[in-house]
């Protein structure tokens, strides 16, 4: 998918402004997102819900296998969600992801969560099925 095309239907998506995810770079099979976590993503442990940690890794995900030219349309086939470390209120959360691995009909995306101290906070992989643009 074109990557300014892509760009523009992330500032659309209604889960993303739901969320409060912020799109912050999107690059050919990269893309990098945020999350500030506010009461309304804390579980009861006063602990930052694993749900919010996932869409945000989720999200990263769906860009980054999305943002490449010849590609109509990436969809999730598995995704998994490691936890490392607690997030705390008002903490923000930055998902980095990239494709590390590309065929004809899948890719795999990686994604580290990390806090604004750059400890990491969770890791998230996805492999996604790949429709390709036809030949013009």
């Amino acid at each position: 998918m074109d990557i300014e095309e892509l760009k523009e239907y992330s500032q659309k998506d209604n889960f993303f402004k739901f969320m409060g995810i912020e799109v912050l770079e999107i690059g050919e099979g990269k893309a990098k997102v945020q999350l500030k976590f506010d009461e309304k993503l804390m579980n009861f442990f006063e602990a930052g819900h694993g749900g919010a940690i996932y869409s945000l890794g989720d999200a990263a995900f769906q860009l980054a296998c999305n943002a490449h030219s010849d590609i109509e349309i990436a969809v999730a086939l598995n995704t998994n969600l490691s936890h490392i470390k607690k997030v705390d209120l008002g903490e923000v959360l930055i998902a980095e992801a990239e494709v590390t691995s590309r065929t004809n009909r899948t890719s795999i995306t990686d994604i580290t969560i990390r806090n604004e101290n750059d400890q990491i906070v969770a890791v998230f992989r996805g492999l996604a099925y790949i429709k390709r643009k036809s030949a013009p």
